[in-house]
């Protein structure tokens, strides 16, 4: 990765035009790495059982700011961050700012993963003294550097490089697939599939999981994280999440959904299990594109509007994106199949910079309000009022 990206380093972001300086990921400011060492300082020189307490307060208080809250004593340490209000904005907030404060590495997904102050609290205690502080890899730099002056053949190029040397995986032997309840109700299950741009993730969908009324589960896809390895194949990557969708199933009715390429793999899964009896009742394609017309440029202008957030840009990193340009690389190809489960595409009823999306086989189709990424956060209530009375109706009833 070195050798790759030597010489490369970020522009200064007073250089970039303003609409793209999201694209720049900033150094982390003395200050920061500074502020983080006594953390860790005085955690380790803490007797063990004073650690758990200092951190879970440090958690707490980050967690009340992120919510908005004046008070630490308004976070309930046992209480599911989702259930608190914590949305996909508010989570990267927060793991930015424990990031800040303790100077780890923790993912995009962390509160997804660790889904209570008093979890995240013992995460964060496991890893203070072990990880370096926060900063952005050379690698990572290039990225969003060649992203912003316009040349994203040569951004992609340099990622798919160094996506060759991480560990693979076959369909032989797949990895676990990390998984996170965002709802728990009484309603039709869903299980989601995020999209592929990086971060990836079960954060995508908490919006939305908010105004529907059943058991959502998000699946993750390998290789987003530090340590998971690499899909070899479109197949095996196909192969790995449907396995993990049926054993999430386990054997109940559910539906599949899917936003912008994480449609991709809901429309693989479906098809895989299609005619079984793990087929889903229904797929929900939430403004999916055609695999032959996401090229790097048009990758390049939907990220810019996800990465002008400084939340989100500081998520990213190596791993994220050798993935996000691996498994665009592995479906660049791939024509899919009609499928004989019901389909409901949502297209955004708004263009994002201009661009709208298109998806290459018949389907039901129900435009709702918002364009590519606002149809998740703004305007997710109508989104998911849209997705649930489709899954209520008897076009999936009966399947």
């Amino acid at each position: 990765l070195a050798v790759l990206a030597a010489g490369l380093e970020p522009a200064p972001v007073a250089e970039v035009p303003p609409p793209l300086r999201g694209l720049v990921r900033r150094a982390v400011p003395k200050a920061a790495v500074a502020a983080a060492e006594p953390v860790a300082r005085r955690v380790a020189a803490l007797p063990e059982q004073e650690r758990a307490a200092f951190v879970l307060t440090l958690v707490r208080s980050k967690t009340a700011e992120a919510l908005g809250h004046a008070v630490v004593d308004s976070v309930d340490p046992d209480r599911p961050f989702r259930e608190a209000g914590l949305d996909s904005l508010a989570s990267i907030r927060l793991r930015n700012t424990l990031n800040e404060a303790t100077g780890l590495r923790l993912p995009a997904t962390a509160t997804f993963d660790h889904p209570t102050p008093a979890a995240l609290a013992r995460h964060v205690v496991s890893g203070l003294g072990r990880s370096g502080h926060p900063g952005t890899s050379r690698l990572t730099a290039a990225f969003l550097r060649h992203c912003r002056d316009g040349r994203a053949e040569q951004a992609f190029a340099t990622a798919r490089a160094a996506a060759a040397a991480r560990r693979p995986f076959g369909a032989d032997d797949p990895p676990p697939v990390r998984s996170a309840v965002l709802a728990e109700g009484a309603g039709p299950r869903l299980i989601c599939l995020p999209a592929l741009l990086a971060p990836s993730g079960p954060h995508q969908y908490a919006r939305i999981s908010a105004h529907l009324d059943g058991r959502i589960t998000a699946l993750s896809p390998p290789g987003f994280q530090p340590g998971e390895p690499l899909a070899v194949s479109r197949e095996a990557l196909a192969a790995t999440m449907a396995a993990a969708v049926r054993e999430h199933a386990a054997g109940e009715p559910y539906a599949l959904l899917g936003h912008s390429s994480g449609s991709w793999l809901a429309h693989a899964v479906a098809t895989r299990l299609a005619g079984g009896e793990s087929a889903p009742s229904g797929v929900v394609l939430l403004d999916p594109a055609g695999p032959a017309e996401t090229t790097p440029a048009l990758l390049a202008t939907l990220a810019w509007t996800l990465w002008s957030d400084e939340h989100v840009v500081s998520a990213l990193d190596d791993d994220s994106l050798t993935a996000m340009v691996h498994y665009f690389a592995l479906h660049s190809a791939w024509v899919p199949r009609p499928c004989s489960v019901p389909v409901l595409v949502l297209p955004a009823a708004e263009a994002t910079h201009g661009v709208r999306l298109s998806w290459p086989l018949p389907a039901e189709a129900a435009p709702t309000g918002g364009d590519h990424f606002t149809m998740l956060t703004d305007h997710a209530a109508a989104t998911a009022l849209r997705i649930g009375d489709w899954l209520r109706s008897g076009t999936v009833r009966s399947h």
